[in-house]
């Protein structure tokens, strides 16, 4: 009998990423950090090339070379410019990605004089108050904003205004404001170039409650849906709440309250999926959630922020900032990855990149898991027809996570390790972690 070569085929392209990815704000120059990861073959770094350009198509000639992690820049131009970047990898898979556009024009300059900070202190509702580039705090009744120095590129206007009709806000049924409600404006369009903090006074009333969540967060006018601020702080004896964002808008501090009752959540499309119980388990214990429209998608993939985000609520970890990848300064789960790295549960791609938007693999699920509970490397091998394709950076973490019972195969016995994880299979890797928890 001949012996069986087997073969692992590379396909996949490599990612491209931009830090920021576009700037509404106009600006004499722009730059953006541009990353190409490829986990696969690796990149073939003689291949990277970008170019800028004010159209959205790729151009025909005019490409630099450059090296990943390095900072493009454009300036001494007017007008929306694009930055185009193309990489390969090893084995020939080529990709083109182009950023959102940069706004370039005549900004207010670093070097021109820093202009004062007007009415930072106590202001009234509706008032408006000047930030300069020196950054600074602005405090009205009911909290305050903190601006880091150079906020944005210019001067600008704020306004801070309280809603006083909040009976016409959205809520659950398993939410209720603690706080007032304020709407935050400023003049100048587009988000932050950094994250700026807020700050809002609970109301008096306010004090820990098992099976309630104080969360700082902001409407998303477009979902009708309260969203949680990254960093959250919560003072109680001095009865505040911050977090931060990278906008303004609406903001209330909101407190939910975690229904243990697994007919809490009903959803429409989960009857005779085979990860019915455990989707309705956690999601009446408000550790996982559907859509507006009743639905969870069960076979939708789910990204590597999203599981991270669960997974690092499920270990009621404390949160920690200290780690910040190049993309994810400005997402929404900047918080939670950050303490999921401080803890030892990520490392990243290249020790700058995450690619918080892209799809989880199974084997980086096991990887993540074995990390969260610290797993003991196991002896044995798990025996799965395609085990040879589990990258070998994952083989421990999949031999301990199928050992514990934390990640099973399929009927076919196969485990299909670098398959996207599905948001029914997540959920049931986060039901077995926390019976392991339990069980410890």
């Amino acid at each position: 009998m001949s012996d069986v070569l087997k073969v692992k085929i590379d396909r996949t392209p490599p990612a491209i990423t931009f830090s920021p990815n576009g700037r509404e704000s106009v600006a004499p120059s722009a730059s953006s950090r541009t990353t190409a990861v490829d986990t696969g073959s690796g990149i073939d770094h003689s291949t990277l090339q970008y170019a800028w350009t004010t159209d959205l198509s790729a151009p025909a000639e005019g490409w630099v070379p450059f090296a990943s992690g390095t900072d493009l820049t454009k300036s001494g131009a007017t007008g929306d410019w694009y930055l185009h970047v193309r990489a390969s990898d090893r084995v020939g898979n080529s990709t083109e990605a182009v950023s959102n556009r940069f706004r370039l024009g005549q900004g207010s300059s670093s070097s021109a004089p820093l202009p004062a900070n007007t009415n930072l202190d106590g202001l009234n509702c509706g008032a408006a108050s000047v930030v300069g580039l020196k950054g600074g705090v602005v405090k009205f009744e009911g909290g305050e904003i903190s601006f880091p120095a150079c906020a944005l590129d210019r001067p600008f206007q704020v306004t801070v205004n309280k809603i006083t009709d909040s009976d016409t806000l959205p809520l659950s049924d398993h939410e209720r404001l603690v706080s007032r409600v304020f709407e935050m404006k400023k003049d100048v369009p587009g988000n932050f170039l950094v994250n700026v903090t807020v700050k809002l006074r609970l109301n008096a009333d306010v004090t820990r409650q098992d099976g309630d969540q104080i969360l700082l967060c902001w409407l998303n006018e477009d979902t009708r849906q309260w969203v949680p601020l990254g960093d959250p702080q919560i003072d109680f004896e001095n009865g505040m709440v911050s977090g931060t964002i990278n906008h303004l808008g609406k903001f209330a501090a909101i407190a939910r309250t975690v229904v243990n009752n697994e007919s809490a959540a009903v959803f429409t499309d989960i009857r005779g999926h085979w990860a019915e119980e455990t989707i309705q388990h956690l999601a009446g214990s408000g550790i996982v959630k559907g859509y507006p429209d009743g639905t969870f998608r069960p076979n939708r993939p789910i990204t590597r922020a999203e599981f991270v985000s669960i997974l690092t609520e499920v270990l009621q970890w404390k949160p920690k900032a200290d780690k910040v990848f190049i993309d994810t300064e400005n997402h929404w789960a900047r918080a939670a990855i950050s303490t999921a790295y401080a803890n030892g549960m990520i490392r990243g791609y290249d020790g700058n990149t995450f690619l918080p938007d892209q799809p989880i693999t199974r084997e980086q699920m096991a990887v993540m898991a074995a990390n969260a509970l610290h797993l003991e490397n196991t002896k044995g091998t798990p025996s799965f027809t395609d085990g040879d394709r589990i990258s070998q950076w994952a083989k421990n973490a999949v031999a301990s996570a199928v050992e514990r019972g934390i990640l099973t195969g399929y009927p076919d016995r196969t485990v299909k390790p670098q398959a996207q994880a599905t948001r029914a299979e997540a959920v049931t890797v986060i039901k077995k972690i926390i019976s392991n928890i339990e069980d410890k």
